[in-house]
């Protein structure tokens, strides 16, 4: 009897063995899973977020404020597929082929609208302006703050942050900001800023254009050229981001045709004031004020010399003069 009872007592070693064998076993594996942020509905359940994007085997949610920096060393396209996963969680309709192909596999990506800009709130917009950084070549700490002040001591720039500046002025957001000259930024002009539309221009649908031809004084023939129609709000937004000021405040007012049912401006032209550069030089001082020299081709003109100053406040550049050089 005796020897059964050890042959039973050693057997539940055994198996109590293998069980906490398998729960380390368990335990290690769990620590290389990557969580997917959690939320809790009204009925008090929780529910996984539906917005993640998986780059590399990382989870990347989508809905929240993205802590990603240099240090991540993403590729210019894993940075493009999670910048356009932001508007795909809005069911933006890609018109690139390989946008489309891309999120079509992703469950929760519902293609239904042609433009989602008012949709996204300020953690999208801060995402995007961050991500955008970094595509364009911004060394970037894992605090979002660029590396570009050492210890607060003037230095001038290298060529490769030259090359990052020429990128960054040539953006749509920042291009229109050298088409004008001013010494101080209320004396912009923002007829000159806003000619190619800053990015800002929104469709005309047909009703509203049989509308300001029929009352407003618009004719057909305007609509044969190219036009942009800006909102007063994002105007005055866009300057308040780059100038910190609004329309209001700016000395040159803006000429374009304004209808106040749309409480937006008209422009057509058959032409464009859109600028190529080629950054020469540039220095920043203990203030953090950048100073670039540049060199501005429009159309067949001959190129400008000008130099242009300016600060970086949260990643954003606030203008604060263009002016000529000698």
């Amino acid at each position: 009897m005796k020897k059964y009872l050890v042959i039973f007592m050693a057997l539940i070693t055994v198996l109590s063995g293998c069980s906490r064998s398998k729960q380390i076993d368990l335990q290690q594996t769990n620590i290389h899973q990557t969580t997917i942020p959690s939320k809790v509905d009204n009925s008090g359940k929780s529910r996984v977020d539906s917005h993640v994007l998986t780059i590399n085997n990382i989870k990347y949610d989508l809905n929240l404020e993205l802590s990603i920096s240099s240090d991540n060393k993403l590729t210019k396209e894993e940075l493009g597929l999670l910048r356009n996963g932001i508007y795909a969680k809005y069911g933006y309709k890609f018109k690139s082929k390989e946008y489309s192909d891309y999120f079509s596999q992703i469950d929760w990506y519902k293609p239904s609208k042609d433009s989602v800009d008012e949709l996204l709130n300020e953690i999208d917009k801060k995402n995007i302006n961050l991500i955008l950084a970094l595509e364009k070549g911004f060394n970037l700490s894992s605090n979002g703050q660029y590396k570009f002040i050492e210890n607060g001591q003037s230095h001038t720039l290298t060529g490769e942050e030259i090359n990052n500046f020429e990128n960054v002025l040539s953006d749509k957001s920042n291009c229109g900001f050298l088409t004008c000259e001013y010494s101080e930024p209320s004396k912009i002009d923002p007829n000159e800023v806003f000619y190619d539309g800053s990015g800002l221009s929104k469709d005309i649908s047909e009703t509203e254009k049989r509308d300001l031809i029929k009352n407003y004084g618009f004719s057909e023939d305007d609509f044969k050229l190219d036009y942009i129609k800006l909102k007063t709000i994002d105007v005055n937004n866009l300057l308040s981001k780059k100038i910190g000021l609004t329309l209001k405040d700016i000395g040159t007012k803006l000429t374009y045709k304004y209808v106040s049912k749309y409480d937006a401006y008209y422009c057509f032209h058959g032409d464009t004031n859109y600028i190529d550069l080629k950054c020469i030089d540039g220095n920043v001082d203990s203030d953090e004020v950048y100073t670039i020299k540049y060199i501005s081709y429009v159309h067949s003109s001959m190129p400008i010399n000008r130099k242009v100053t300016f600060k970086i406040v949260d990643d954003n550049i606030i203008f604060l003069s263009n002016t000529k050089v000698n």
